[in-house]
């Protein structure tokens, strides 16, 4: 119940400039995929293999949100979402899962049968993300607060 309340503060946070898409009152628009989906070309990183990624704010968007919440709310908020990275780091090394760090954009993966082209940026889209992808399966948009070793074995599939 704990992290619940902590990940529902924390989409809290950003919530201010979110449209239809994404809304508290349904908190598993955050993961869904459709919602990220985009025709656009403006790729600004493309990922062919299977990995982690960790999605960062854009330097605009960092600017946006000290503004908008103050500089104090905005590194406890930062600091707090550095923690649950830095503990979903540990399990995804210990599989050895493949880690990058890319900044919010528009992202295209490439699996082995399907494409899919994924705006982070969109008005509502959490300024951190969190996305499995398993170049067999589609993108995973996922939670550093809650991942579990077992939930990245199956994914992965790892035995």
């Amino acid at each position: 119940m704990k992290k619940l309340a902590l990940i529902i503060s924390i989409f809290c946070f950003f919530e201010s400039n979110a449209q239809e898409k994404f809304t508290l009152d349904n908190y598993d628009s955050y993961f869904m995929l459709s919602n990220y989906e985009t025709t656009s070309n403006k790729v600004a990183s493309t990922i062919e293999e299977s990995c982690a990624i960790f999605i960062n704010p854009t330097s605009d968007q960092i600017l946006m949100l000290k503004k908008e919440y103050g500089e104090n709310d905005f590194y406890t908020i930062a600091d707090d979402t550095n923690w649950y990275t830095f503990k979903a780091s540990e399990k995804l090394e210990k599989l050895n899962i493949k880690i990058l760090n890319l900044e919010s954009g528009i992202l295209k993966f490439v699996g082995q049968s399907e494409t899919w082209t994924l705006d982070l940026l969109q008005p509502g889209a959490p300024e951190w993300n969190f996305i499995l992808f398993n170049i067999k399966k589609t993108p995973l948009i996922s939670s550093t607060v809650d991942v579990t070793d077992s939930e990245l074995k199956e994914y992965f599939d790892i035995d």
